[in-house]
């Protein structure tokens, strides 16, 4: 009637099987398969797990004569120092297409400063006439004229 099983046991079993203890490993799985074991993984495994406890300076002489582990870390040293110099290439790449956009960036062109003459005579004219300077009220009055006309024509 029920859609689902309802043995007691079946929970109980799988839990057995996940805590038995089992550990599958590659020389296992060569082993189950018929393939010889090879006696370089065994020794490097070996000398992995003897070093844990041991002082550094002892793996560190343990690690030396590896064959096998001087090997992975030469070909470490290499593969890093490959990465190094892409990354270097690569930030190379980076700064020349940022100064590429930097280059090819917008810049408004350059306009000239309206009023520029009557400015000058604006000042010239206060320069001569610093103690009396209402004298410069017509230089002032066309500087102003001018400046309102250049800023109806930025504005248009």
């Amino acid at each position: 009637m029920g859609q689902t099983n309802s043995r007691v046991g079946d929970d109980s079993q799988i839990e057995e099987r996940i805590e038995s203890g089992v550990r599958v490993t590659i020389d296992l799985l060569n082993q189950l398969s018929g393939q010889p074991r090879s006696k370089s993984s065994d020794a490097a495994g070996r000398s992995l797990r003897d070093t844990v406890g041991q002082p550094e300076e002892e793996s560190v002489v343990v690690l030396r004569r590896d064959p096998k582990l001087q090997e992975a870390l030469r070909h470490s040293h290499r593969v890093g120092d490959m990465l190094l110099k892409i990354e270097e290439q690569e930030m190379a790449k980076v700064n020349q297409l940022t100064d590429d956009l930097l280059k090819q960036e917008y810049r408004a062109p350059l306009r000239e400063t309206p009023c520029l003459q009557e400015r000058e005579a604006c000042l010239q004219c206060y320069k001569k006439n610093s103690q009396d300077v209402l004298k410069c009220a017509d230089a002032v009055a066309a500087y102003a004229a001018c400046a309102q006309q250049a800023v109806a024509m930025a504005s248009s």
